[in-house]
């Protein structure tokens, strides 16, 4: 009986677990490995020999203690004291078992990838590359995951394949059969075996969720437990699906005794032969040098493979004897997918490239001031090279001047009379950078050469100033035009502004300028100020613009706060901008900015005492200096206009209780706007009602409630704005007379309008009440009640609800002033008596 005893609890320890009502892997044996999170585990089998269930089932290693606790042979581990280790059994009478069972916590490493059929196997598989061969057989493998002694059946685990949203967990496998990851009952730590017909290895190019896609795709695999007694995990791996078409990348053109690097693109681990073919072979032609290659078959042939990335690099090598000729790379793989690139090898004479500029550089879009990138690149450069550039156009030398100082001509072979400028073998280019500022406007024709030979010498083919090949120096023209300021105020107010509001405008300044200067002259006001630190390619929102080939333009502005405006007084007012002009110089300039200025001076040696101008006779002065021969600045003369805020309030007609009240009218305010520095302008109004009566009682006399008290005017090209609330409901006020009060915090200004609240009406009303109102715009001046018929009645009907409720507080004041003169009246006869 013991032995067959021993023998059992080794059969038990050793099974797999069993299936309950609860899941297929929830019935745990004497020695199972179970997993922090597990829920519903069935323990019946730790019953002691009477068949006496377990309490709990308690872990202890002398410094931590956990329990599960047991109810009717089931438990869970969810406590937080639940923690990895060997638990036993304790009974209800306080005795323990020797059965146990081993608690850990489930991790499930990455997930990676097995690849099968592939030219060369790679190493250490499995692996977790970025990328994956569409065409490549794969299968996904998790072989970290800690579930040895778990004795785990069925199909625990899945793995899904993401695109987005798109999940699936049905791929088609190698043999064109359809196959469930999510039923998958294998070892997910094993290699499948490829060759069965349910086998999970698969194509991804086979694959709705990839076929239905052209290029790369973005792909995420998911391994997860499957209804593992309510433990859920899982892990993820992200890559991309690509085909890695076969592909040749190197230089198209060389030249003898150099080397070049060729790039080749192909699935990994597919073979490839690459071959060169030409005029000739073997070592005198272009020829394999180094690289990472399996087999060097001969110079011009070799056998390789690309590995994870997909691509390798090889150098090649053109012998100063190699035979000038177009010669053929090509790659193929077994299965005859190809790719070919041919190439030039030249004696090694050298060509000299000028980029063509920019459309908008072509277009004249460009001005004095502005700076112009001109670059180009030389073939058959062995080492850096001088390339020498010269300029002809409007009031140059006919041999053309340097692009850096115009007064001299250039001289046949003297390099210093040149601009030169210098080819790069690293950079593969030379490149100058272009100042135009001391040039006047018109087009320009900028020359490139090996040679120090002007324009007289090299402007007809095979001319002294040619190339080896006769070839004339390559050239370009480049249209300058003039630098120009450009003021705008914003559409919404057209350069009007209310006191307290915000000021603000934008300008477009072309020419490359660093700064701009303005003035404002009015009446008893002069302001000078400036923006400095400015950089072209700035686009209305003061960010540069997203590409170098955009104008240089600068479009910005100035923004001055409501403090600025309420202390100006209502007028116009002169804006004089000023921009330094193609030489980058201010030649006019006010004694100090961002103040008063009292002072404007020039250099040549004009200047204005401003201290006694009015605004106009100010502006008129600075306009004067800045139209000078002396001077280039460029300057826009504009005005904008301060009024006073104000407001004004529609009559609303003929109103009855019940009716719906509209308040509306028209503003100077600013409406809803932007600023260039990204300060909002509107003005808000606020809206207040009040009941002027006190003929009914403190209920009556409140402020009215109004769904929404304020709003902000709108815009209007024609100056002025309108404003408008929502309908306000009038079927729980009191007849009588009402104030409006609509007041703007933000520029300091409040109006008010009375109006006649009517009873509502009857059908013996109707013939006193006229269908006329009048409606014009209204001032907030006390209004005077209508003597229509219909309001004669209202007011009558009112008084005698007055008198049928309580004394008016009018009567009750005089009552008491007249009582207390008496008493005056009284006390100082007594006195003099």
């Amino acid at each position: 009986m013991v032995i067959f005893l021993i023998c059992l609890i080794d059969i038990n320890t050793a099974s797999a677990r069993y299936a309950t009502l609860s899941g297929e892997n929830a019935g745990i044996n004497s020695g199972d490995v179970i997993f922090i999170g597990e829920r519903n585990l069935d323990f019946s089998r730790f019953a002691n020999s009477s068949g006496v269930l377990p309490a709990r089932l308690v872990h202890t290693d002398g410094t931590r203690y956990g329990i599960i606790t047991i109810s009717d042979g089931t438990g869970s581990l969810t406590g937080n004291d639940i923690t990895a280790g060997m638990y036993y059994p304790y009974y209800p009478d306080g005795t323990s078992g020797t059965s146990y069972c081993i608690v850990r916590e489930l991790t499930l490493g990455e997930i990676g990838i097995y690849t099968y059929n592939t030219d060369i196997k790679p190493s250490n598989l499995p692996q977790q590359p970025s990328a994956l061969a569409k065409t490549t057989d794969i299968a996904f493998i998790t072989p970290d995951v800690n579930i040895d002694g778990a004795n785990l059946t069925g199909n625990w685990y899945k793995y899904s394949l993401s695109r987005g949203t798109l999940t699936t967990s049905t791929i088609t496998n190698i043999h064109q059969n359809s196959v469930g990851l999510d039923t998958l009952t294998i070892d997910p730590r094993d290699k499948p075996d490829e060759t069965l017909s349910d086998a999970p290895v698969f194509r991804l190019i086979d694959q709705t969720i990839v076929s239905s896609q052209t290029g790369n795709v973005s792909l995420t695999a998911v391994f997860s437990t499957n209804n593992l007694n309510g433990l859920e995990k899982s892990v993820s791996y992200p890559f991309t699906a690509s085909l890695f078409s076969p592909a040749l990348s190197a230089e198209t053109e060389v030249v003898q005794n150099t080397y070049f690097d060729l790039t080749v693109t192909g699935v990994p681990y597919t073979r490839y032969n690459i071959s060169i073919s030409g005029s000739s072979s073997g070592s005198d032609a272009p020829q394999f040098e180094s690289g990472d290659w399996e087999e060097m078959i001969s110079y011009q042939e070799i056998s390789t493979h690309t590995e994870w990335t997909g691509t390798k690099t090889f150098q090649i090598y053109v012998p100063e004897s190699a035979p000038t000729n177009t010669y053929e790379i090509e790659m193929t793989d077994a299965d005859g997918n190809s790719a070919e690139l041919s190439f030039t090898v030249s004696s090694g004479a050298m060509s000299l490239y000028f980029n063509e500029p920019s459309d908008e550089i072509k277009s004249g879009l460009y001005s004095v001031g502005d700076s112009i990138s001109l670059e180009g690149y030389i073939t058959g450069a062995t080492k850096p090279e001088d390339v020498y550039l010269f300029i002809t156009g409007p009031n140059l030398p006919a041999n053309g001047a340097k692009l850096d100082a115009l007064g001299k001509e250039v001289s046949d072979g003297e390099e210093d009379s040149f601009t030169v400028t210098r080819y790069s073998v690293v950079l593969g280019k030379w490149s100058y950078e272009w100042n135009t500022t001391d040039f006047e406007s018109g087009t320009y024709t900028i020359y490139a050469n090996l040679k120090p030979y002007g324009y007289t010498s090299s402007s007809y083919p095979g001319g002294p100033g040619t190339d080896i090949n006769g070839n004339t120096p390559p050239s370009h023209d480049y249209p300058l035009s003039e630098p120009s300021l450009n003021i705008k105020f914003d559409d919404k107010n057209n350069g009007y502004f209310a006191q307290g509001d915000i000021l603000y405008g934008w300008w477009l300044s072309r020419g490359s300028a660093s700064e701009l200067r303005w003035y404002i002259f009015g009446n008893n006001f002069r302001y000078a100020d400036n923006k400095s630190g400015m950089s072209a390619g700035i686009t209305s929102s003061g960010s540069a613009y997203d590409s170098d080939e955009k104008v240089p333009w600068n479009e910005y502005g100035f923004t001055y706060n409501r403090n600025f405006t309420y202390n100006l007084y209502p007028g116009v007012y002169y804006f004089v901008c000023q921009h330094p002009g193609p030489n980058k110089i201010f030649e006019v300039n006010a004694n100090k900015y961002s103040a008063v200025p009292a002072v404007i001076n020039a250099t040549f040696g004009s200047s204005v005492n401003l201290n006694s101008m009015s605004g106009t006779e100010a502006a008129n002065a600075l306009i004067k200096l800045l139209d000078n021969p002396y001077t280039d600045d460029i300057y826009v003369k504009t005005k904008f206009v301060i009024e006073e805020p104000w407001i004004r309030i529609d009559d609303p007609g003929e109103i009855s209780v019940g009716n719906s009240l509209t308040v509306s009218g028209i503003t100077n305010l600013a409406p809803s706007g932007t600023t260039p520095d990204k300060t909002k302008t509107q003005d808000t109004l606020y809206l207040n009602i009040n009941r002027l009566d006190m003929d009914v009682g403190s209920d009556s006399v409140t402020a009215m409630k109004i769904p929404v008290d304020e709003t902000t005017p709108l815009s209007s090209p024609k100056g002025y704005k309108s404003f408008k609330y929502d309908p306000i409901d009038t079927s729980s006020w009191y007849p009588g007379t009402y104030q409006i009060t609509i007041t703007c915090k933000d520029a300091s200004v409040k109006k008010s309008y009375t109006f006649e609240l009517l009873g509502q009406k009857t059908s013996s009303d109707s013939e006193y009440l006229s269908s006329d109102t009048e409606s014009s715009l209204q001032e907030s001046k006390p209004h005077t009640a209508s003597k229509t018929p219909a309001t004669v009645q209202l007011q009558e009907t009112a008084s005698v609800t007055v008198k049928s409720t309580q004394k008016s507080g009018t009567d009750l004041n005089i009552i008491s002033l007249l009582a207390v003169l008496c008493s005056y009246v009284a006390f100082a006869y007594s006195r003099r008596e």
